[in-house]
């Protein structure tokens, strides 16, 4: 990832505003950080790259080379991956990270907003590290990457554990991850208890159908999530099931889940047919606010099909994005309805914007 100055969304952007501070369009002044601001940043940047040299020296690790931009500014997001530590040399360990993180909390350093770490087997230890350093107030992270890091079942109960008092994270991937089951029943028991976490993604991670009753009693009765998905995880019509129905006030206490809005499950092993087929259904009818499933692989009849178009056009105009796969295990999709699927939802997309466009425009009237 390339280096982006704390307080711009892009590099694009902060370059636009710039320009735009230098007689571009506009004429006015940069919104960017002032001079104090950056030597506030640089500051921080000197006192961070001291302390992680030192919390490498005292782990008998090399410091990780993590891109921290020109020094001249904060970077918001530290990238880790096994490019890092050449493989003859041990590659990256948890003691790598261990002794990043120490350089964080160490420095008091309050500008990191991502950590990535890919495909570096740091394991359960390695999450120990990171739970740690969520319990600090320093702690500014707002998403967390940890993709094919070998964590398991400990691991998830570490960062579960830290979350439950956490209040700036908002995306955990934990994608790749064989935690299982016992992984899942880890993090269910204490991420209701968190007070932000909107996305979750739990994408091949060996969970099983029984798994569905699991998420079902633990994660997803965390009230701010808003997307959760479980892609390439061998849940099948069942365990879809049981997540679709905690979705509905039937089976959440009397109300709808206060927050999802889109749910993945793609890649399951699932079948939109008989019983599957209603908890959908029951789920367009009763939860107004999921708008965004994505089925691809789950076969789908033409039947089935034309009934899903019709409802979306006429009922359900909130479904949003619905994806399908154009064939899966039963044969090819109709042509046909497989395009119509797709074009009735972003109709209800595009609807759905010109909406708040119309309440906006409402109100300037008044």
């Amino acid at each position: 990832r390339r280096f982006t100055p704390v307080g711009h969304s892009s590099r694009r952007a902060y370059m636009a505003k710039k320009a735009k501070g230098k007689g571009g369009k506009g004429g006015g002044k940069s919104k960017g950080p002032s001079e104090e601001e950056l030597a506030k940043q640089a500051n921080a940047v000197k006192n961070f790259q001291k302390a992680h040299a030192a919390s490498s020296q005292a782990h008998g690790v090399e410091p990780l080379g993590i891109a921290t931009g020109t020094g001249e500014a904060a970077f918001g997001c530290a990238v880790v991956g096994p490019h890092l530590v050449a493989a003859d040399k041990g590659g990256v360990t948890a003691l790598h990270v261990r002794a990043l993180l120490e350089g964080f909390s160490l420095s008091a350093y309050g500008y990191l907003q991502t950590l990535a770490l890919w495909n570096v087997p740091i394991g359960d230890d390695g999450a120990a590290y990171l739970a740690l350093y969520l319990r600090r107030r320093s702690c500014t992270l707002r998403s967390i990457e940890l993709n094919d890091c070998g964590v398991g079942e400990l691991g998830c109960k570490a960062i579960g554990g830290a979350l439950e008092d956490n209040a700036t994270v908002r995306c955990l991937q934990l994608d790749l991850n064989a935690f299982g089951d016992a992984g899942a029943r880890a993090l269910g028991a204490s991420l209701p208890s968190n007070k932000g976490l909107t996305s979750l993604s739990m994408q091949y991670c060996g969970l099983t159908e029984a798994a569905g009753a699991i998420l079902a009693g633990g994660v997803l009765r965390l009230p701010s999530l808003a997307s959760l998905e479980l892609r390439g995880n061998d849940l099948g019509s069942g365990g879809v099931v049981e997540v679709l129905r905690a979705l509905v006030p039937l089976h959440a206490g009397g109300q709808p889940h206060p927050a999802m809005a889109h749910l993945g499950v793609a890649d399951t092993g699932c079948a939109i047919e008989g019983e599957l087929h209603e908890a959908l259904t029951a789920c367009f009818d009763e939860n107004p606010l999921c708008g965004s499933f994505d089925m691809r692989g789950a076969p789908l009849g033409d039947t089935t099909a034309y009934e899903l178009i019709t409802l979306f056009k006429k009922v359900h105009t909130h479904v949003h994005a619905f994806e399908v796969s154009a064939t899966s295990g039963w044969g090819p999709l109709d042509p046909q309805l497989y395009k119509q699927i797709y074009a009735v939802t972003a109709a209800n997309q595009k609807g759905k914007k010109g909406g708040k466009k119309g309440k906006k425009g409402g109100k300037k009237k008044k």
